[in-house]
């Protein structure tokens, strides 16, 4: 499938020298988030894009690399989700609203580098 591109007006795009484009984030963060844990990475990368172009090259600005989870790691994923789960019994289902206002603070916390 191609890419959407607007027909009315050219896409949005900042060059390396201008101020804004050293305020872009940097979310180079390779590690994997499975079972409430933060886990090291050392397999492949995917490079993250914004929709901001890149006036040097025409291409859209890279604002990081995040790891490239494979089959075996989604299954590790949906496993451990299902265990929190638990037919409903588990500890998320059974966690109340200021717990589970907690574990997303927490989720935050632990994705920040």
């Amino acid at each position: 499938m191609p890419a959407f591109q607007c027909p009315a007006l050219p896409p949005a795009s900042v060059a390396p020298s201008d101020e804004v484009y050293k305020s872009k984030p940097d979310i180079s963060e390779a590690f994997k988030f499975i079972g409430g844990q933060r886990l090291p990475w050392a397999g492949e990368t995917t490079e993250v894009t914004s929709p901001i172009v890149d006036s040097s090259t025409g291409k859209r600005t890279v604002i990081g690399r995040v790891a490239a989870l494979q089959e075996a790691d989604a299954v590790e994923a949906v496993e451990a989700a299902a265990k929190a789960w638990d037919r409903g019994q588990g500890c998320w289902p059974q966690s109340t609203l200021a717990e589970r206002i907690a574990a997303v603070r927490r989720f935050v916390e632990l994705l920040s580098p």
